[in-house]
């Protein structure tokens, strides 16, 4: 039996970890008299869940599915590594779980009438992307100097 690369473990409990918080404050939120009572929240509270276009379960799940494909083939060429395939897996859990069991994603924070307002998966997400840009940028610098 092959022993599990330890990276992959990292991996699993850093995904694991984030996508547990990710679902806990939508939960926690979701109940508004419950998060009204913290009053460092009150400012970027959104008094109403917002839920996102709602999308029929079997696109969701077809875009799951090639997402899950596209990730497979991402981490395996080893163009990101683990700690931004467990926010770019998180993320998309979060959000997809939503999405299949209450028809919607589920938004709750907010920081201006000019911003939307978004989630903790939402914010994994836009991290791996800038995360995942810099390091395109750098490896494309550094092609460039050698």
């Amino acid at each position: 039996m092959k022993k599990i690369p330890r990276h992959f473990r990292w991996f699993l409990i850093l995904m694991f970890g984030l996508l547990i918080v990710d679902l806990a404050t939508k939960y926690f939120f979701f109940d508004r008299q419950l998060a009204s009572n913290i009053f460092f929240i009150q400012p970027m509270f959104n008094l109403g869940i917002s839920w996102s276009m709602q999308v029929p379960g079997f696109v969701s799940i077809c875009v799951g599915r090639i997402s899950l494909l596209l990730f497979i083939l991402i981490y395996h060429k080893k163009y990101i590594s683990w700690w931004m395939a467990a926010l770019l897996v998180a993320g998309t859990l979060g959000n997809m779980i939503d999405r299949i069991w209450l028809g919607g994603v589920r938004d709750f924070l907010t920081v201006g009438v000019w911003f939307p307002i978004f989630n903790i998966a939402d914010v994994l997400l836009n991290v791996w992307i800038l995360a995942y840009f810099r390091k395109e940028f750098f490896t494309w610098k550094n092609k460039l100097k050698g």
